[in-house]
């Protein structure tokens, strides 16, 4: 439902980005840490920022309930994944 795929400076967005943040949790050295990840995906029909600002959700009807609906069930099962 997205659309796009480089960047606005032209240059194509990487694959795959990771990032993490460890430390420790409570701030008194007792060796009990945390640690954070984050994995992003390149989506290469572009970012839901970017469809909503294009529109790709409204027709000539008015709303788009089909790309509506497609996103909203992509949307869910990233949801699941992530919390499975």
């Amino acid at each position: 439902a997205a659309v796009g795929g480089a960047r606005s400076d032209g240059t194509a967005p990487s694959h795959a980005a990771s990032a993490a943040v460890s430390g420790d949790a409570g701030g008194g050295g007792s060796g009990h840490g945390y640690e954070v990840q984050l994995v992003l995906e390149y989506c290469d029909l572009g970012s839901l920022r970017e469809a909503l600002d294009l529109g790709v959700f409204i027709d000539d009807q008015g709303r788009n309930l089909n790309a509506i609906l497609e996103t909203a069930a992509d949307i869910a099962k990233c949801m699941v994944h992530l919390h499975a």
